[in-house]
């Protein structure tokens, strides 16, 4: 698109590689977008950072099934929905902690390449849909404040919890396709 083309032009736009969780720490106002494949499954997202906040839209293409989910960081909470979904979950996050963990396909540590522009904040960005209740990650500890590594949730069980939530047969591909 022709915005693409104005930004690079501006030198405005760059690639880096880096983690969710160093985005949040840059501190700058920035809008990322990556994309990954990893054993059949590929995950594209947009994040948008600015002021220590987050905010991330997520396609995860797994086994066919695509599922758009949406993570969002306050600062001291992250929230996590999926699309057509009225239950989303939330959990306790220290976003400068060590050990935090995979969200939703999407590890906060992990590397990824990402091409970044400068963004002018909107803070309608950082609002949580209207229509999705939020209840706390099932049996998990807070990550984070005063949690050791030990504690730091595992992967598999938090995307089975997600996997839960969805209606069929969406509930049974994606069962079926984390194992």
């Amino acid at each position: 698109s022709n915005t693409e083309a104005t930004t690079q032009a501006e030198g405005e736009a760059s690639v880096s590689n880096g983690s969710i969780k160093s985005l949040i720490q840059a501190g700058r106002n920035q809008k990322c977008t990556f994309k990954s494949t990893e054993q059949d499954v590929a995950t594209s997202g947009t994040m948008y950072v600015s002021g220590g906040k987050m905010r991330g839209d997520f396609d995860v293409n797994a086994s066919s099934v695509k599922t758009t989910s949406h993570m969002m960081y306050d600062g001291t909470t992250s929230y996590i929905w999926v699309d057509g979904q009225s239950t989303g979950f939330k959990m306790a996050l220290d976003a400068n902690a060590e050990g935090t963990t995979q969200t939703q396909g999407v590890d906060p540590n992990k590397s990824y390449e990402y091409n970044c522009e400068k963004w002018s904040a909107d803070n309608s960005k950082f609002e949580l849909p209207s229509g999705v209740t939020f209840s706390e990650m099932p049996g998990l500890p807070a990550v984070g404040a005063g949690a050791g590594a030990n504690s730091s949730m595992d992967t598999k069980t938090m995307q089975q919890a997600i996997c839960n939530n969805l209606p069929e047969p969406g509930k049974t591909q994606c069962l079926s396709a984390i194992k």
